[in-house]
């Protein structure tokens, strides 16, 4: 950055430069401290990035020092220039401490922190700016005129180099408005056009260069030990499906025997829910079905091999469910088991099942619990249809079975148990059907009733039964129907069942989690068995959706505070009053509108790019953002400030933007060139945030450059610059100032104070030698001098009006 800068100024410059921007460093990290804040890996890019935000202020301020001592010489250059200063940088970093401070509002803490103490930096390099570099280079005073030019100072010195340049630019650009114009509008939308396809990345290892030692690491455990990153289930069984099995210990019942519902599950069968879940999952995503998960663990796990479900009593269920009982003490031991303590759900047990996703996978962590989910309701769902139908059941003997009832279920054939049953399509997709009617064929064989039968026919066996007049009679002849969605059946044909469960309407029923008040995890739509998905997956998820909601949020945010101040700069009327004139105000409006579209140009472009491409949008991605759209009207607003100045002193559009171009745009170029370049050593680091954030604020800032130097001028120079009015007075007539403030061409004043006459009649050629000026009865032209360059330019912004 050092030598970048050293290209476009002396040694002397460049030092004064570097100390406002070490300094605001500096003062932004000790902000840090003073506040008690904690330095993470985000917020190690905030002092380089306030440091880089000082160096375009403190070059904004050197190149209008130049410019003053060029036109009107050393003595009072420093003041003279940080007037000219003052308003536009002082907007400039406003602005871009609210593109950061947008940042604020989102729910990922560095990102937060990284927004909040930005803005506050920027902020404070103005203290720096006004009053170190002022005084440094009025007691140092630089040279930036040679020895000829200062023996030529009664004559107007040439512009540098690359002044002439950008006015040559903007030459042809101002000529060329409507190609300009046009072609960047298009590339605009175009690039636009990709935010519809925006992704968001928050995969953690991914975080890291793919050639670091942790993601090294990672691939060797991986591959000798299975996969790493941690998922976890919590089934809750609340206490109305708890069972109260009768214990006795040394002679005596225990407290715990108050009789249970006809719902309520036994140890046992609690514990073989668990391993219901855990089989489906493995079935489903582990080895033998997709491979996106390993091995996953719960109670069952340590336990031997469960007996198998019957319809009849079993004393070896018997046994195995005493045991289970007697051991709860030690199940609850092993951190898979767990009592809610407090709230809603008091009392009821959490198992967890503990999975693990590979850390390097590809997995989309979104997709990946959207699909567990997926694999895991439909067992839950057949638990609902289990209580459902035992509750018919038991309706009318005040919540016990008469005997053992028959159940029909109608639509399926007689499923395979979980561990036989095909869980996935031949597509490899979840087959959500197949895992329900398997789990609830479980269920169906471990209650007290008669074996259930079950039917499937084809549609014209089901014609034919339907239109049976014993077909009433066989229905009936059941003590409960349930139906699972047979294509060939309908709710109807079960009019004659007076006990009548739809299974299809409680497998299609819509679960969400949800949070109630004390922050207690929930699902809303659940029945009396709940799965709650928690551990690192769904903590990334959330960071990912947070992420994306963060960027858009953030984007519109910056977007309207940054607006709003650019509609305050461009109203044409008097501070306040003025501002509220319907036609100010219009005026004002449109024009902070129009400059707006230079200033989302880098963002729109960039990101829709990024997402034609099919890049993912990660945290430091993200960043990049509000902060782009911060620096780009920077130099937006330090351009449009020379603009309005030009268009106060009586030029034209076309005339103000070329005679800008020669104030602002070796200062825009070099704050470009040294930020990028400042920014882009961000693009060496191994954290991939950090390295992303390095390379886009480059790329960004190239293509801010672009839309001010290039965009905006063609813009201002066509229609919709109509809307930018020069500033009015207090009678709300236009200021005319053509004589005023800095070498316009052949004229230099030496007051920047706007004479009465020179007021009232703009066009009035000046002519007559400085004693004639001086003896002016009107004094209006006291304090003018008037130079006539040998050669007239060819420039019409540098044509004095008259001659």
């Amino acid at each position: 950055v050092v030598l970048s800068y050293l290209c476009f100024t002396s040694i002397k410059i460049t030092i004064m430069v570097f100390i406002v921007g070490g300094t605001s460093a500096m003062l932004s990290m000790a902000i840090v401290w003073w506040t008690s804040g904690r330095v993470d890996a985000i917020l190690m890019s905030m002092p380089s990035l306030v440091y880089v935000l000082g160096l375009s202020g403190a070059i904004h301020v050197v190149n209008y020092y130049r410019d003053e001592v060029r036109s009107r010489g050393e003595r009072g250059a420093a003041g003279r220039a940080l007037r000219h200063a003052l308003l536009p940088c002082t907007l400039a970093s406003l602005t871009t401490a609210i593109g950061l401070i947008s940042l604020f509002t989102s729910n990922l803490t560095p990102i937060s922190n990284f927004g909040l103490y930005s803005a506050i930096g920027v902020i404070m390099t103005l203290a720096v700016l006004f009053s170190y570099l002022p005084a440094a280079l009025q007691t140092f005073a630089p040279s930036v005129i040679s020895e000829d030019e200062k023996a030529k100072r009664d004559e107007p010195l040439p512009e540098s180099r690359l002044s002439e340049w950008w006015a040559s630019v903007g030459r042809w650009i101002t000529s060329h408005h409507a190609l300009v114009s046009t072609t960047c509008m298009i590339v605009l939308l175009l690039g636009g056009l990709g935010l519809f396809k925006i992704r968001t990345s928050v995969q953690l290892l991914k975080l890291f260069d793919p050639e670091s030692r942790i993601i090294a690491d990672y691939a060797w455990l991986e591959d000798n030990f299975g996969k790493l990153v941690p998922m976890e289930l919590i089934v809750r069984v609340p206490p109305s499906m708890q069972a109260r099995t009768s214990i006795k210990t040394e002679g005596e019942q225990s407290e715990d025997s108050t009789p249970s519902s006809i719902q309520a599950l036994e140890m046992l069968e609690r514990v073989e829910a668990v391993s219901r879940i855990r089989t489906v999952v493995h079935q489903t995503l582990g080895e033998p079905g997709r491979d996106i998960v390993g091995q996953a663990m719960s109670a069952d796990t340590f336990l031997p091999p469960l007996p198998s479900p019957t319809n009849n009593y079993n004393p070896i269920r018997t046994k195995f469910n005493r045991e289970l009982v007697q051991a709860g003490d030690d199940l609850r031991d092993n951190d898979y088991l767990r009592i809610e303590k407090t709230g809603r759900y008091e009392g009821s047990e959490l198992w967890r099942i503990s999975l693990r996703v590979a850390a390097l996978s590809d997995v989309d962590y979104g997709q990946f619990i959207s699909t567990l989910r997926e694999s895991v309701e439909p067992v839950l769902r057949a638990y609902d249809t289990r209580d459902e139908l035992l509750a018919q059941l038991t309706a009318d003997n005040d919540g016990k079975l008469d005997g053992k009832p028959r159940v029909l279920v109608v639509g399926s054939e007689r499923p395979a148990n979980l561990q036989q049953s095909e869980l996935l399509s031949p597509d490899g997709k979840i087959d959500a059907r197949s895992t329900y009617l398997a789990t609830l064929g479980e269920l169906l064989r471990g209650e007290r009733i008669e074996k259930p039968e079950y039917l499937e026919v084809t549609a014209e066996k089901a014609a034919e039964l339907t239109r049976n007049e014993k077909w009433e009679r066989v229905v009936t002849s059941f003590d409960a129907v349930v139906w699972v969605g047979s294509d060939v059946f309908k709710m109807s044909d079960f009019s004659a069942a007076h006990r009548l469960v739809d299974g299809e309407g409680i497998l299609a029923r819509p679960v969400r989690p949800a949070l109630l008040p004390g922050r207690i995890p929930d699902v809303e739509g659940a029945g009396s068995l709940q799965v709650i998905y928690t551990g690192v997956i769904p903590v990334v998820y959330k960071a990912q959706r947070t992420l994306l909601g963060s960027l858009g949020d953030s984007i519109a945010l910056a977007f309207v505070l940054i607006a709003g101040v650019m509609i305050l700069l461009l109203n044409p009327g008097r501070v306040p009053f003025g501002w509220f004139s319907p036609s100010n105000f219009g005026n004002g409006l449109a024009a902070g509108l129009v400059a707006m579209i230079p200033n989302v140009f880098p963002v729109m472009l960039i990101f829709g790019v990024m997402c034609h491409m099919g890049i993912e949008i990660d945290i430091g991605t993200m960043m990049t953002a509000s902060v782009a759209m911060g620096v780009a009207v920077d130099d937006t607003i330090h351009f449009l400030a020379w603009f309005r100045e030009h268009l106060d002193r009586g030029m034209n559009r076309v005339e103000a933007v070329i005679e800008t171009y020669r104030r602002v745009g070796p200062a825009m170029t070099q704050t470009t060139i040294v930020g990028g370049l400042g920014l882009f050593v961000f693009a060496l680091s191994t954290f991939t945030p950090t390295q992303r954030f390095g390379t886009l604020m480059l790329v960004m800032l190239a293509t801010a450059l672009a839309g001010d130097l290039i965009f905006l001028p063609a813009l201002l120079a066509g229609p919709l610059g109509r809307w930018f009015k020069p500033r009015t007075d207090s009678s709300g007539a236009p200021i005319k100032a053509a004589v005023a403030g800095a070498a316009i061409g052949g004229i230099e004043s030496e007051s920047s104070d706007v004479t009465s006459a020179a007021a009232e009649q703009p066009d009035q050629p000046l002519s007559g030698s400085p004693d004639e000026a001086t003896n002016d009865p009107g004094g209006s032209a006291s304090h003018l001098k008037v130079h006539f360059p040998k050669e007239q330019r060819a420039d019409p912004a540098h044509r004095v009006k008259g001659k």
